[in-house]
């Protein structure tokens, strides 16, 4: 169910230290937020009639973790945001704190990142639904912090220190035309950052 659509007033990196505070409503990202603190963000540019959401993120119940579909499908134009600018413009207009999110979780990959994370299976022998388990200097580790979304996680985290990169495989049913099942698998790739020590604990 759709609660309510606000508008990100962020400033593109491109036009920061310009004396414009924020831009106007017709350049700026419309956002519908739905039920369970789930965010549909939507291009200014896009046409009306092929109006896809850009990127859908969802918080988790206790605000430590964040899913992101990146769809990163936007052209390029003078007041682009990237996904960290958005990111952080939506915890400000939401008054969350991004700080104490442990957990950023990228689902719907692209074609590199498939191919990338079936071929490090292959070459590991690791089974297709096997969890993969990158550490800072190991193999996986190195093939993940290649792809784009560990460019994004650490931007949009640029204050955490990445911890783990989890590759975990979910089950979901696809129904063809004839009403026939087919069981499919596809990846998430999970970032965790080291916990924030608690006031006491310092």
């Amino acid at each position: 169910m759709l609660l309510s659509t606000f508008y990100l007033y962020a400033i593109p990196s491109s036009l920061m230290g310009l004396p414009s505070a924020r831009l106007p409503k017709e350049q700026s990202y419309a956002v519908e937020q739905y039920e369970n603190s789930v965010y549909f963000v939507y291009s200014p540019i896009m046409k009306e009639e092929k109006k896809d959401p850009i990127d859908i993120i969802s918080f988790g119940a206790d605000e430590d973790s964040v899913t992101i579909f990146f769809a990163g499908e936007e052209p390029e134009h003078r007041n682009k945001l990237s996904l960290p600018e958005i990111f952080r413009g939506l915890c400000r207009e939401e008054e969350l704190d991004s700080y104490s999110m442990d957990w950023l979780i990228f689902d719907g990959l692209d074609v590199p990142a498939m191919d990338a994370i079936e071929s490090y299976r292959e070459s590991h022998k690791i089974g297709q639904t096997d969890e993969i388990d990158a550490t800072p200097g190991s193999d996986a580790w190195k093939v993940l912090s290649e792809l784009r979304y560990y460019t994004s996680a650490t931007n949009m985290l640029p204050e955490r220190i990445l911890d783990r990169i989890i590759v975990r495989s979910q089950k979901w049913v696809e129904e063809d035309k004839d009403g026939n099942e087919k069981v499919k698998f596809s990846d998430r790739i999970h970032f965790f950052f080291e916990p924030v020590p608690d006031e006491d604990e310092e």
